[in-house]
């Protein structure tokens, strides 16, 4: 399931699907972290911004 959110959170076309994505990601604790700082990097301001 993690795997998924973080492909969703990297690679989706839709800035608002990667944003949730994290969000989720957020939810995972620890397990998350790795894809959340990745995310830090995004080109969009809404998804750092969940990261």
């Amino acid at each position: 399931m993690l795997r998924a959110l973080a492909e969703a959170a990297r690679v989706d076309p839709d800035p608002a699907v990667r944003a949730a994505a994290v969000g989720s990601l957020a939810l995972a604790g620890p397990a998350g972290v790795d894809a959340l700082r990745e995310r830090l990097g995004d080109p969009m301001s809404s998804v750092r911004l969940a990261a």
